[in-house]
């Protein structure tokens, strides 16, 4: 304040360790931490002392009190390091003499204690705690005698062969389609926050790393979705709100048994907010929806050749309403709209939806080729079916159903109608699907449609007690 008069200043010199744990304890990362954590020089704590005091003297007029107390009770014995002149020829591929050597160490400040058959005994200076081997001499040797003195072959010569994995391809597919799909590809941090690991919604064990730069960078990730919800609320806060992003990356999870303590996982997620398409005067803007976003991931499947998959509700802390998708029995991922209390911790309002899957397993549903099939020479029969089922039961549940009892000749079964109201009961709604048959040897005729269609309305009647609506 103004009526400061007397000031008593203090320069010391802190334990590197110290400061480095402590730092990471109290979470508290300051320019004074920064600076102490990776050494300073003990022996510049009077000449620090003595500077400062002199600006105080120049600038504020300050008198100075005479004497200093000095408290130095481990003095910092000096490090020597051997340097061999014939190693530091071989390592550089350059020759340099050991008188030459000795000039540009002498010339950093350190000094040259004993010369002993082409060995230097070389005293390091306090200020300089990053030398400490042999390699770092030769290091600032080098690099004062100047690298572009490092001879290069006159030629050189290599053989590349390029070697790609089934994965590496399926990879870079998918991420061909989703760009078509008008997606951008992203790549994130693989570290992240505690509270990003959702280890109950991804079946996996996060992984703590040791010595954390900060909370924020604490844990291996277990999903890829939590930052590219960040991405999406990055571009959202900037007024980019029609946002899709999709990512490959691999992630973690705790393996106490492997040779990294972590087991990697290849995934690809995907997370979509906004609009289907930019505003036109010929069209009024649609926001994305649950079915859009899962017609996506459908695409997607159907156009790497994926054919046996299916979709089943599953809630979860991540996902709500979302998803789980299956690939020949095995879990391939999860997906939906991203839960309301996940974004609220951003204050995002919007709705945004995500997909997080494992690469190896959706690998599995891809065939190794594709085959033609050639289109059949008959017309197909078309058919509505309209059933009355219980307001739980899921639609693709009954579709499943359906498909399977309709055989070969069921070429496709798609939902396009739900009801709920009079005159159907509270508990009930209506889902109504229109069927294609069609069959490669023949005309088919109402009788074979029909015989087919019994079979799946009796298999509808047994597995979910649907039953046909009546006009």
């Amino acid at each position: 304040t103004e009526d400061t008069h007397d000031i008593l200043l203090e320069s010391a010199y802190f334990n590197p360790r110290t400061i480095r744990r402590g730092s990471k304890v109290l979470g508290l990362s300051t320019e004074a931490s920064k600076r102490f954590e990776r050494g300073t020089d003990p022996e510049g704590v009077i000449y620090a002392l003595n500077r400062i005091t002199s600006l105080i003297r120049e600038i504020a007029s300050g008198e100075v009190a005479e004497g200093i107390l000095d408290e130095y009770p481990n003095p910092v014995t000096r490090k020597e390091i051997d340097l061999r002149a014939d190693r530091t020829s071989q390592l550089t591929g350059v020759d340099i003499s050991p008188e030459e050597i000795a000039d540009i160490l002498s010339a950093l400040e350190c000094e040259i204690v004993e010369k002993n058959q082409g060995t230097l005994r070389v005293s390091v200076p306090p200020f300089r705690p990053d030398l400490e081997r042999e390699i770092d001499l030769i290091e600032e040797v080098l690099r004062f005698h100047g690298m572009e003195q490092v001879p290069s072959p006159g030629l050189f010569q290599y053989h590349t062969q390029e070697i790609e994995s089934g994965e590496d391809h399926l990879s870079e597919r998918v991420a061909n389609l989703w760009k078509g799909f008008g997606f951008n590809q992203t790549v994130s941090n693989s570290l992240l926050k505690e509270e990003y690991c959702f280890p109950e919604v991804t079946r996996k064990t996060p992984v703590e790393v040791r010595n954390p730069l900060s909370e924020e960078m604490a844990y291996l990730r277990t999903s890829l979705i939590p930052l590219l919800v960040e991405g999406v609320i990055k571009n959202y806060n900037r007024r980019e709100t029609d946002i899709r992003l999709f990512e490959f990356g691999r992630v973690f999870d705790a393996n106490p048994n492997a040779d990294t303590q972590a087991d990697e996982y290849n995934h690809l997620a995907v997370v979509a907010a906004g609009h289907t398409a930019p505003r036109t005067w010929s069209e009024v803007q649609k926001r994305i929806d649950f079915y859009e976003f899962k017609g996506y991931i459908e695409s997607m499947l159907n156009l790497i050749g994926v054919s046996e998959y299916s979709f089943e509700r599953l809630d979860s802390k991540l996902f709500q309403p979302g998803f789980a998708l299956s690939i020949e029995g095995k879990l391939a991922g999860i997906g939906g709209q991203i839960h309301q209390t996940f974004l609220q911790q951003f204050a995002m309002d919007e709705i945004v939806f995500g997909l997080e899957s494992d690469i190896d397993v959706i690998q599995l549903g891809v065939p190794e080729k594709l085959d033609y099939e050639k289109p059949s020479d008959y017309p197909a029969v078309e058919r509505d079916l309209s059933f009355i089922v219980s307001k739980e039961l899921e639609a693709a549940k009954l579709g499943t159903a359906l498909q399977k009892a309709g055989g070969k000749l069921l070429a496709d079964l798609t939902l396009y109608d739900l009801y709920e109201g009079d005159p159907i009961p509270a508990d009930k709604k209506s889902l109504t699907y229109s069927l294609r048959f069609i069959s490669k040897e023949k005309t088919l005729t109402e009788k074979d449609v029909d015989s087919v269609v019994r079979h799946m309305l009796d298999r509808a009647a047994k597995q979910h007690h649907a039953h046909l609506r009546e006009e």
